[in-house]
């Protein structure tokens, strides 16, 4: 958090006058790193003169349609972005907002609601300035909860003292409107910043529905600290302590499965680490600190939990940025046991290591399929590092990600100032099949930072190779096989004779239990009895938290014998012509044939191969003299007679 009002004056702490090497204690532990521009300017690309905007090189192309949310003249950085658990169609994004001041600056928050998933959004609104004595808020954090309402959380300004204080808006419409305001947490002799907030959105979880922000408090050292609300965000808690030791920045709060709240921080002990505490209490009490992992000159990090009913249900992921491979790269580290022991550290992006390239400032969703999403910044394929494009990394085993360039255009890192930068974080959210990513974006030139999003779909949880349909024995044998499954619980097979339509319905004829989640080939099938007529089939294809898709629809001649069947003919007596209806079990050759009564062949219907079905022929007798004939029909060593009469 940055000084907002020119006239405030800031006692820094005295840092000792040696020089420290990178790995020593930063002033970003001493008090909030935006006070001291250097720190990041030291960190991030940027000029403080417009860079040219670079053409596109048309050697790196992307699929994904790029979206211009804030769409202003101004300023626009460091956004947050959630999908309602409601209604996943309806999404709210927040960002620091500077169309009303550059110099100085004046921060403001801008949010803009799309309601059908992210592919358009409405006009950029300013957060009212209904907060008494702080006219100015930034660092917007986006959260939900399961009644459907939204809220930004944010820190904002006093206007007496300039100290940060903990506020957050609420909309009780859908995002419509954040008429509401409600404050968490302000210490008159401390300021506290980088906030950031979850809920809990397990309905069965003893704590669902609680809100939690955590944050760091600078004072006579940091801190970080959180609050609770058991009342959608009208009152909170008392602060407590969630680190054990000082020298913290930059936490993030998230909620596993059974109501465990996890905090996730950057620390410092003789290096940066990425440390991380837990709650089994619903916040009121935390552990030990753990230290995930050592990260030499890590940024802020960014943390998101498997909520779905896979094999990876309660999964930690924690994401961040650092240079223990002399450049900035992507790392990723996951506890399967409720963060009591961490995997080993995985690089995310897949450039070649130590290439000089940056890659930062990475966010992560896990999707309620498992699926795993994180956005970065990346310059691999620009001409130098003060042009970033955004890429997506995604996962669905959390040990192999898919790198996928996302922006269209490159974008410069110009700022104005030193104090309207690009923020610390870009952000992403997964649900319903909704997966909307958010980064600040310049590729207009200029200083002109918007909030870009792009249309992304979400990875195929099965492939589904081949779906067929076989008789065998006058049983019908339904075959299909995957290339890959995610979270696949298994196929209902279901059953129509009219396709569904004309107020027919279908109807379940079994279940094959799935694979889980495989990248292997399997093969799988079904044995239906025969019916001996039309039928339909389908496959409805679960996931384990209950989502469900259909595959194509297959039409089947069915069969109800095992052999061969002939049916009477339909009309008999009959002039001139009548029908014959049989069914054959098994794939082979064919013969239908009539006879005389003198027990002559008048005319063969049927010479040829046919698949095991059921199959309708006309007869027409407009050439023959009426009387008594017979028609056989016959497949390998199975024969059928019987007797019809033509009138005249």
């Amino acid at each position: 958090m940055k000084i907002f009002i020119t006239t405030f004056i800031f006692i820094q702490l005295i840092l000792s006058s040696i020089t420290l090497p990178q790995n020593k204690k930063s002033k970003i532990f001493d008090h909030p790193h935006e006070r001291d521009e250097t720190i990041w300017l030291s960190k991030f690309p940027h000029s403080l003169t417009p860079l040219k905007v670079p053409q596109h090189n048309p050697d790196f192309i992307t699929d994904f349609l790029n979206i211009d949310i804030s769409k202003n003249l101004f300023p626009q950085n460091e956004p947050s972005v959630k999908i309602s658990r409601v209604n996943p169609y309806r999404v709210i994004t927040a960002w620091r907002d500077f169309r009303t001041g550059v110099n100085p600056p004046l921060r403001r928050v801008g949010y803009s609601l799309s309601s059908d998933g992210g592919e358009t959004w409405s006009n950029s609104k300013l957060l009212p300035q209904i907060i008494p004595n702080a006219a100015l808020s930034s660092d917007p954090v986006v959260g939900v909860d399961l009644s459907g309402n939204f809220y930004i959380f944010t820190i904002s300004i006093n206007d007496d003292t300039g100290n940060g204080e903990l506020w957050v808006f609420k909309s009780t419409d859908q995002g419509e409107t954040f008429d509401q305001v409600y404050q968490m947490a302000n210490d008159l002799s401390a300021f506290e910043d980088k906030e950031w907030a979850t809920t809990d959105l397990n309905a069965s979880s003893p704590y669902a529905n609680n809100l939690y922000c955590s944050w760091t408090r600078f004072s006579s050292g940091t801190e970080i600290l959180l609050v609770r609300s058991t009342d959608e965000g009208i009152n909170w808690s008392s602060p407590v302590s969630v680190s054990d030791l000082s020298n913290v920045q930059g936490s993030f709060p998230a909620v596993g499965p059974n109501g465990e709240l996890y905090v996730t921080w950057l620390g410092f002990n003789n290096t940066r680490q990425i440390m991380f505490d837990k709650s089994t209490d619903g916040g009121v009490t935390f552990g030990t600190d753990v230290v995930i992992s050592d990260a030499i000159n890590s940024w802020f990090p960014h943390m998101a939990v498997d909520l779905s009913n896979g094999p990876r249900k309660g999964y930690i992921y924690v994401t961040w940025g650092d240079e223990r491979n002399g450049d900035d790269d992507a790392f990723l580290s996951y506890s399967s046991d409720g963060g009591e022991t961490w995997s080993s550290v995985i690089r995310v992006n897949n450039d070649p290591v130590g290439n000089g390239k940056l890659q930062y400032w990475p966010s992560v969703a896990v999707s309620e399929l498992g699926e795993i999403s994180i956005i970065f910044y990346d310059t691999r394929n620009t001409a130098n590092n003060n042009f970033i494009e955004t890429y997506l990394a995604r996962s669905t085993d959390a040990l192999t990600f898919t790198n996928e360039l996302m922006s269209t255009e490159p974008s410069p890192t110009s700022i104005p100032n030193n104090d309207v930068r690009f923020g610390d974080y870009i952000g992403i959210d997964s649900y319903g099949g909704v997966v909307v990513p958010i980064w600040t974006d310049e590729r207009a030139g200029g200083f002109d930072m918007d909030i870009y999003t792009a249309k992304i779909n979400p990875l195929l949880p099965v492939e589904l190779k081949t779906f067929t349909a076989r008789i065998v024995d006058g049983n019908t044998i339904l075959e299909w096989s995957t290339a890959t499954e995610t979270n696949n619980f298994g196929f209902e097979i279901q059953r129509s004779y009219n396709n569904g339509e004309n107020g027919g319905g279908w109807f379940t004829a079994g279940f094959v239990e799935g694979q889980g989640t495989t990248t292997s080939i399997h093969n799988y099938t079904f044995t239906d009895k025969g019916l001996g007529k039309t039928v339909y089939y389908r496959l409805k294809q679960i996931d384990y938290n209950g989502a469900y898709r259909y595959s194509e629809v297959l039409k089947v001649n069915s069969v109800s014998i095992k052999t061969i069947a002939l049916e009477q003919n339909y009309p008999n007596p009959f002039n001139p012509s009548t029908k014959i209806r049989y069914q054959v079990a098994n794939d082979g050759f064919v013969n239908l044939k009539v006879f005389n009564s003198m027990g002559e062949e008048v005319v063969a219907l049927v010479n040829s191969y046919q698949l095991a079905g059921s199959y309708e022929v006309k007869f027409d007798g407009s050439d023959f003299a009426g009387g008594v004939y017979f028609y056989s029909l016959s497949a390998g060593s199975f024969s059928e007679m019987k007797k019809f009469v033509l009138l005249k």
